[in-house]
């Protein structure tokens, strides 16, 4: 079955097994700088519509070639998304503070994702806010749009204070590499391997936890306990990696390095691309800036 035939039949079937109250189409959303094609589940009278990454299910479908599992997965996806976003829909501002994070994308190519929803730029990134009803599995991390701010009745600085609170009081690790490089990609690794410490910096599970790199208190503590400055590169949306400034080390060659592993999907893959720039902690100023930038 080609790509065309299996979108049509798929959406098709999916459309059968919902009924008329949802409407099942595809569109193309731009999220984290990467377009895709996702098939849309608008159940009428809702404004917040469950969306299906097309290419994860082909994958799926080229292995087994089962169209009913791909259908079966879309049902799943669905349902779990609407009890996500039911459980969302109706919790108070009070009820759903305590769940409120941060999430970091690049700025640059997410302009259009960003009209919908309140964020804060900081440095090339953008900071947005998501409500992670279960931090274990990022499927249910719903991103918080005017819409809901709204429906709410708060505005986005008090958005804004609340998830810098709840940062302030998540975990999160800095980790010798070395102990970890089997986790990455073997070509990561290997441009890695240069002869110094690297550590990587997240939440303790290690999902969308790049934001570790807004936490400039245990940046300060960690560059004191190791008498340095800080380059910090995004190898992830999930992780930021932390490597002194020291014996020489050149922010373009590090820059080159980060570039190279962007830019290689069979490395990471583009939607979890969080920035081509390296960023560096000057724990005098106690600041966070693009590395290479004159200050």
């Amino acid at each position: 079955m080609d790509y065309t035939t299996y979108k049509e039949s798929l959406k098709d079937k999916a459309q059968e097994q919902l009924g008329e109250n949802v409407s099942v189409y595809y569109t193309e959303i731009v999220k984290n700088n990467v377009k895709k094609e996702v098939l849309a589940l608008q159940t009428k009278g809702e404004n917040i519509t469950p969306m299906i990454h097309v290419d994860s299910l082909l994958k799926e479908y080229g292995y087994t070639g089962n169209i009913e599992e791909s259908i079966e997965a879309v049902l799943e996806i669905y349902e779990e998304r609407t009890n996500a976003l039911a459980g969302l829909k109706g919790f108070k501002w009070e009820e759903a503070k305590p769940y409120v994070r941060i999430l970091l994308i690049r700025l640059e190519g997410n302009e259009e994702y960003l009209k919908d929803r309140p964020y804060k730029k900081v440095l090339d990134l953008a900071m947005i806010f998501a409500v992670l009803l279960n931090e274990k599995e990022v499927e249910v991390a719903v991103h918080v749009s005017w819409a809901q701010t709204g429906a709410w009745g708060i505005d986005a600085e008090e958005l804004y204070r609340t998830a810098m609170d709840n940062l302030r009081k998540e975990e999160f690790a800095i980790t010798d590499m070395a102990s970890l490089l089997s986790l990455f990609p073997a070509e990561m690794a290997a441009e890695l391997e240069m002869g110094i410490d690297v550590y990587i910096f997240s939440t303790k599970n290690r999902i969308r936890g790049a934001r570790a790199m807004l936490r400039a208190d245990m940046l300060k503590t960690f560059a004191d306990e190791k008498g340095c400055n800080l380059f910090m590169l995004p190898s992830s949306v999930h992780e930021v990696l932390l490597i002194c400034d020291e014996k020489g080390i050149c922010a373009a060659e590090l820059k080159e390095i980060v570039m190279s592993v962007n830019g290689d999907p069979d490395v990471i893959a583009a939607e979890e691309v969080l920035s081509d720039s390296v960023y560096y902690y000057d724990r005098e100023k106690e600041e966070i800036r693009i590395a290479g930038e004159n200050v």
